[in-house]
């Protein structure tokens, strides 16, 4: 049986855009607005990322969750105490989190794509691959499976 925790940062808002579209901004500003601490991995202190992230990697959360085995994020909110979650890995699994946690509200941030794409492409640059391997993917963000993304997920009601 999975461990229940009773925390104090019960899960509030859920951002299921995808980086490089505002979710530093709207980390800043939903912690602004009291909705704080925020999940993101920028933004974040680099001890609270470490420890949430490796959470991720020790469970095997992205293999997990790929495969449809149920993850339950009790624990993994309890860690990291945040309120609000948005950025990596989240965009690709925040249908799975809201499912544990229908409360919550979800904002979805968009940017339109070339500028995106080109945001991207710039950042990718830096990003060490740990972070494909936190998501469970060799490269989850290559422009056509991020334009298919965009265009396939349009009938959820979040066009």
């Amino acid at each position: 049986m999975a461990a229940q925790f009773d925390t104090k940062f019960p899960l509030e808002i859920i951002n299921a855009g995808f980086y490089r579209g505002g979710t530093s901004s709207l980390a800043l500003a939903l912690d602004q607005l009291g909705f704080g601490p925020v999940w993101h991995l920028i933004t974040n202190s680099e001890e609270l990322t470490a420890r949430g992230s490796k959470w991720w990697v020790e469970n095997d959360v992205p293999h997990k969750l790929n495969t449809g085995i149920h993850v339950n994020f009790d624990e993994w909110l309890h860690l990291i105490q945040c309120k609000s979650i948005t950025d990596f890995p989240i965009v690709f699994y925040w249908d799975k989190i809201f499912a544990q946690y229908p409360h919550a509200k979800v904002i979805v941030s968009m940017r339109e794509f070339d500028k995106w794409s080109k945001s991207y492409t710039n950042a990718l640059s830096h990003i060490d691959s740990t972070a494909f391997k936190l998501a469970g993917k060799s490269d989850p963000f290559s422009a056509l499976s991020i334009k298919t993304w965009n265009f396939t997920h349009r009938g959820d009601g979040f066009s």
